[in-house]
């Protein structure tokens, strides 16, 4: 990947990633183990190293609330280590620390977001997949509106929480989900309903497997800003070019300080949702925060 990349754009950071969506147990207990976390962060450290590469992004979902202190105590340990190995290798600039942030309030139990700000160079906000914790069918990523939270909720609470919208990525899925045997979600106030017991789902579907058929049929919802199709009582909510245009006008109009994506191979032949992401430069945004956080 690297060999690819950098002769293309020779300023792009590589970093790599560890944990996963189902690792919470695994992370809880080895950072809690001062030997087992050293350990972690010496094969974080080798790894960067043997690579080459500019920085680590720790996807650990979630912390629980007594993670707080050992999660703050991995992240230091890390940026001191690599902040040695910067020197040891004369490099002129910072190695990277990222992070993953919920959607949801409740989930920030194990985040002391004040002292992990220190550590950290930015926070990849999971700002998709919404209905995981509601358990009904809906958009699965809704800019405004409902009754379950959305991208605007999740990104204002964050940003007046670290008071820094500029650290904050805003997660965007080049995929969907489709729900069979369910009514309508949408025209309602909330546009969620529970699932019955005839419903079946989410399936996850990628942007390149969503066919040229529920493509023709495809419709928007101007309160979610989100693409969806329903048909003989099938339901699929997806991004398109349309809804991931709103969101990078969003992230551009509050100084969103870039994009996460899950993930670009899901994307279709032409990058269709990618051309959509890069067209915006987030880089010129300024540092205004430009939430009323008093709300």
């Amino acid at each position: 990947m690297k060999k690819t990349a950098l002769p293309i754009r020779s300023e792009i950071k590589l970093m790599f990633s560890i944990g996963s969506s189902s690792g919470a147990l695994h992370f809880s207990k080895i950072v809690a183990d001062r030997k087992k976390r050293r350990f972690l962060i010496n094969s974080i450290i080798s790894f960067i190293d043997e690579n080459d590469l500019d920085g680590v992004d720790v996807y650990w979902t979630w912390p629980y609330k007594n993670d707080r202190r050992s999660y703050i105590h991995f992240l230091q340990e890390l940026k001191t280590l690599l902040a040695k190995l910067k020197n040891e290798k004369r490099r002129p600039e910072d190695y990277i620390i990222s992070i993953i942030a919920p959607q949801n309030p409740s989930e920030f139990k194990g985040f002391n977001l004040v002292e992990i700000m220190e550590s950290v160079n930015f926070i990849n906000v999971l700002s998709y997949d919404y209905y995981y914790t509601t358990h009904k069918v809906g958009p699965r990523s809704p800019l405004y509106g409902g009754s379950e939270g959305n991208v605007d909720e999740t990104m204002k609470n964050l940003s007046c929480k670290t008071e820094n919208s500029r650290i904050l990525n805003l997660g965007v899925a080049f995929y969907g989900a489709r729900y069979l045997n369910t009514d309508m979600p949408f025209g309602n106030n909330s546009f969620w309903i529970p699932m019955s017991s005839e419903t079946k789902g989410p399936f996850g579907v990628q942007w390149n497997e969503i066919t040229p058929n529920e493509k023709s049929k495809e419709k928007w919802d101007n309160v979610s800003r989100t693409a969806y199709v329903y048909d003989d009582r099938k339901f699929v909510t997806f991004e398109n070019e349309r809804s991931i245009r709103e969101k990078m006008k969003y992230a551009e109009d509050h100084n969103i300080g870039g994009i996460s994506i899950w993930v670009i191979d899901e994307d279709d032949d032409e990058n269709t949702l990618l051309n959509v992401v890069s067209s915006v430069d987030l880089c010129r945004g300024s540092s205004l925060l430009t939430y009323n956080c008093g709300e």
